[in-house]
């Protein structure tokens, strides 16, 4: 199963999905122990890590995608993005979710999109979700009209 791996310098570490139980991210960000390694791993065994010890984010250990040398004080840069096209009966179209991972130090930043288009089952969209795509689907065909106008 697709998930993340966070370890900290105290040796410990939590997984995203123990058993049954999904872990937040929030206890992550929330722990009073310094991270280590943060990793994410699909089904197929690819894994992606950044590491706040080093400065590397990499590809199973052996392919470095972006380094930040020598510095230290490096946090987390983690985000998972979700992309759901809908129709307006809110039947899904298309799905994509993209995790961005990285390190960040002062104003640097380096990042990797991990896994573009791996496709997870998203939620089916409620009523009040409609609604907003509804609304969205209107405020952009205003826009397109308003430029064809200038």
């Amino acid at each position: 199963m697709f998930g993340w791996i966070a370890r900290f310098t105290d040796g410990s570490e939590l997984r995203q999905y123990d058993g049954t139980k999904e872990t937040m991210f929030r206890e992550v960000e929330n722990s009073s122990v310094p991270l280590k390694t943060f990793s994410i791993e699909d089904d197929s065994g690819e894994v992606y890590e950044a590491d706040l010890e080093k400065g590397v984010v990499d590809c199973n250990k052996q392919h470095k995608l972006e380094e930040l040398k020598g510095e230290t004080g490096l946090s987390l840069v983690y985000k998972r993005r979700n992309e759901v096209r809908a129709n307006e009966q809110g039947e899904i179209l298309d799905a994509r979710v993209t995790h961005i991972l990285g390190l960040k130090k002062g104003d640097r930043e380096i990042t990797v999109e991990v896994f573009p288009g791996l496709l997870q089952v998203p939620r089916k969209i409620e009523k009040k979700d409609k609604n907003l795509v509804g609304k969205f689907v209107e405020i952009i065909t205003d826009i397109v009209k308003e430029v064809k106008k200038v």
